[in-house]
């Protein structure tokens, strides 16, 4: 065998690397896509969790909750202020979710369920006040507005408001 035969073998040879290494690095890459995306949706759902969270275990968050989406009139100011901060949140968690989306790290499915929930809460009363005095960009509304209309007629505060039962 001469050198010039043993130069094409190592050039296949090489070649043969660099096509098994491209491929590597491909599914890696998928493997690493995957696991963001998988990160992202689980930390959207501790934050989501930790709102509920706090409104579960505190009964006067859950009256306040309760309440600022049925009556928001009905609440006293330091509550409306307490009502319009969870909102914010919500909203904010929302938005938070549009960011991931737009990054390429959440899917389509995961930001239709995120708007189609949060814009079903923002066609109550206070979801509507809380869309008209909390810091949201146009844009996250124009997503509220597109979204509301793929939602019932009534929302779910609307169908089953708060009312006291004297229990607390």
């Amino acid at each position: 065998m001469n050198w010039q035969a043993l130069g094409v073998i190592a050039d296949v040879i090489g070649a043969g690397a660099v096509v098994g290494t491209l491929i590597y690095l491909a599914l890696e890459i998928r493997l690493i896509g995957m696991a963001i995306e998988s990160d992202s949706l689980d930390s959207l759902a501790a934050r989501s969790n930790s709102l509920n969270v706090h409104i579960i275990d505190d009964p006067e968050l859950g009256e306040i909750w309760g309440k600022g989406f049925s009556d928001p009139d009905s609440l006293d100011p330091i509550h409306k202020t307490r009502f319009m901060m969870m909102g914010q949140s919500y909203i904010n968690e929302f938005m938070t979710v549009k960011k991931h989306h737009e990054a390429g790290t959440l899917p389509e499915s995961e930001r239709q369920f995120h708007a189609l929930r949060t814009a079903h809460a923002t066609r109550s009363p206070g979801g509507k006040r809380l869309s008209e005095n909390v810091v949201v960009t146009p844009e996250v509304l124009e997503v509220f507005r597109e979204f509301s209309d793929k939602v019932g007629k009534e929302t779910l505060y609307e169908m089953a408001p708060y009312t006291d039962t004297g229990s607390t």
